[in-house]
């Protein structure tokens, strides 16, 4: 039996009893008009068009009746494709041939290895891909439309958890990931487009593009519907506390015959001394921030940023220490971590891949120091006091947009402070205003922006309590993204 689900895309459903090892799929793909062919046909209607308005007909010579039967002579051709497909038959795409087939490492999964296995033999054979292709279950992406189609082959035919958390996404049109990016704008002043209209409660936008990571440590949108070079990354947002997970408030051991302190969760510590670590989260509870800017990126510029949220208590995992101080070597905890720290590095190379390696990873937090707002790029206050702007996270912005005067990115006319301040956040440190802490407590940033940075613009961004409080969330939010906006358009990064 066959049902169409949506006319518009030419969808339909098929049920039957048999095998589904027996599904074959006949697809031709016909050419109808030739893609040789637009362009001469374009060419001649603009002459006319230009002739017509500039009313010089019969000055400017018409295309002849050569040109026209050369360009009609395209319409000749009957070029098709025409595959049979098995049930979960592999057919690479171009991009997929271009980019397995580039070669494998060490860090290099086993369908990665297998599929360039498979491009090495099709290129042995001098065989290239067409123009029709599948995606498969073992493939790491899927189209953001078809995400709700994914059903379990359970006879009672439940819903899978994957169908369960898009549930609905069909609804709205305008949430396929492709589309994200036809409703761009550059106007600070646009309506809300298409995408966010569309979506009645502005949280909807972005909750269908989450999953959840190991053991619903964090939540992250999916890799392959990112359509920007903007990483957001929030480590201290979560308030879960899993109890099977030993806390790190005990703190790590200092032995007496060392000055390093380690850290094991069952480590009792004899003959040493007890080190403290930082256990206090950035939130009362969970804190939706991240999630909130998310979706005023979607809602304002149509972009949808790669996100990762922790939600463990920073008392279980601290995502922003090196992996010994953050999981205190507890296999669960290293596995959420590890994890983390795949979809940061993932995410990287996308941007590395897909823009040249222009970006900018933001690493979101909280504090209550006072009334102002931190941006850490790997300077101290004792630097930033001193003048010294020798090393921070965003060199390679800094080569792009201020070669000849460091001092403009990072405190100037072109920072992230000054722009922050510019949209009415209140003070920032630094800033064109503001370019020095002083004796305010400062912090210049932790293990992510330290070690991403060598890979990626890095920025982390400590925002005051007393300053949030004052807004209403939802106009802190449009504040601190029109800034954001505004500080990469400046800098020549945002893509």
């Amino acid at each position: 039996m066959s049902s169409l689900v949506e006319n518009d895309i030419n969808c339909a459903v098929y049920r039957s009893t048999d095998s589904i090892n027996n599904l074959k799929i006949r697809i031709r793909l016909e050419r109808l008009t030739s893609n040789a062919l637009l362009p001469s046909l374009q060419r001649i209607k603009i002459e006319e068009d230009l002739s017509r308005l500039l009313k010089i007909d019969d000055k400017q010579p018409k295309p002849s009746k050569t040109d026209v039967a050369q360009a009609l002579e395209e319409t000749k051709r009957s070029e098709y494709e025409e595959v049979v497909i098995s049930w979960q038959q592999k057919i690479f795409s171009r991009f997929e041939f271009d980019t397995y087939g580039k070669g494998t490492g060490p860090d290099s999964t086993a369908l990665e290895r297998k599929y360039y296995d498979d491009i090495q033999k099709m290129k042995a054979n001098r065989k290239q891909p067409g123009r029709i292709f599948t995606y498969i279950e073992s493939d790491p992406y899927c189209l953001a439309k078809d995400l709700d189609y994914f059903m379990t082959d359970s006879p009672n035919e439940e819903p899978s958890q994957l169908a369960l958390g898009v549930n609905n996404i069909r609804d709205d049109p305008y949430c396929f990931a492709k589309d994200l990016d036809y409703f761009m704008t550059d106007s600070p002043n646009e309506e809300p487009s298409q995408l966010a209209l569309g979506v009645n409660n502005i949280h909807e936008i972005s909750s269908k593009f989450y999953f959840s990571g190991y053991r619903d440590s964090f939540k992250a949108i999916y890799h392959n519907l990112s359509n920007t070079n903007i990483i957001l990354s929030s480590p201290h947002a979560g308030s879960d506390i899993p109890n099977d997970i030993p806390d790190r408030t005990i703190g790590g051991c200092q032995q007496n015959s060392s000055n390093l302190c380690t850290f094991y969760f069952n480590d009792t510590c004899l003959n040493g001394n007890r080190c403290s670590v930082t256990v206090q989260q950035d939130f009362a509870s969970f804190d939706q921030f991240t999630e909130q800017i998310t979706d005023e990126f979607i809602r304002k510029y149509n972009l949808l940023p790669f996100v990762i949220i922790a939600k463990w208590n920073r008392k279980k995992i601290d995502f922003n220490r090196a992996i010994n101080e953050a999981t205190f070597n507890h296999p669960q905890t290293i596995e959420s971590y590890n994890a983390y720290h795949n979809y940061l590095e993932k995410a990287v190379e996308i941007i590395q891949e897909k823009f040249d390696g222009k970006g900018l990873l933001l690493d979101i937090h909280q504090h209550g120091q006072g009334n102002y707002t931190m941006i850490g790029t790997r300077l101290s206050a004792v630097q930033l006091n001193n003048d010294d702007l020798s090393t921070t996270s965003i060199e390679s912005l800094i080569e792009l947009s201020c070669p000849n005067n460091r001092n403009e990115c990072i405190r100037g006319s072109k920072s992230l402070g000054t722009f922050f301040e510019s949209n009415g956040l209140g003070i920032s440190y630094p800033s064109l205003n503001n370019p020095k802490p002083n004796k305010n407590i400062f912090y210049k940033g932790g293990f992510i922006t330290n070690h991403y940075s060598s890979k990626i613009n890095v920025i982390q961004t400590e925002l005051s309590y007393v300053v949030r409080n004052e807004f209403d969330p939802k106009i802190y939010v449009e504040k601190y993204v029109q800034a954001l906006i505004s500080f990469m358009k400046v800098n020549q990064l945002l893509q």
